[in-house]
């Protein structure tokens, strides 16, 4: 990738200094820019080869590049930072949190077990005959019993 990326780098640089090359008595030709502002005057820049304006000009299109990219730039340090700090958060407290998983998981195991050893027990009780059955969609989706019965 780094040789690639070089080599259209060179080719680039090559053509340029072919255009350049081959136009050299337009480049080296002496040129003035004007500007007619109306309310200040005419303003006449020295005579200078075509070569330096389009040097000035290239580079103040680099810095004004620069300059709308800044802002850009200073909000993706800020984020980088925050989520930097979010991540050595997250570091820190994985450790505790795989242990409350295994200790979460660990309760229900015990829990389903000492639900299924009371329905063992009390399987001759007649409070099981009381106790509603619910059917197999609210098992799916216990939220739909709430909403009939806001309906």
């Amino acid at each position: 990738m780094k040789k690639s990326i070089f080599a259209i780098w060179a080719i680039i640089v090559i053509f340029i200094g072919l255009v350049i090359t081959q136009n050299q008595d337009f480049f080296l030709s002496d040129q003035s820019l004007r500007l007619n502002l109306w309310v200040l005057g005419e303003y006449a820049t020295p005579i200078l080869p075509n070569a330096v304006i389009f040097l000035v000009t290239f580079i103040a299109g680099l810095v004004i590049t620069y300059l709308f990219c800044l802002p850009e730039r200073f909000k993706s340090k800020r984020t980088i930072k925050k989520l930097t700090a979010k991540l050595e958060a997250y570091k820190d407290d994985g450790p505790d949190i795989a242990k409350e998983a295994k200790e979460l998981q660990g309760s229900a195991i015990e829990k389903t077990d000492s639900k299924t050893k009371s329905k063992d027990i009390s399987d001759d009780s007649p409070a099981d005959e009381t106790v509603e059955e619910k059917p197999a969609s609210l098992l799916d989706n216990p939220d739909s019993e709430t909403s009939d019965k806001q309906i």
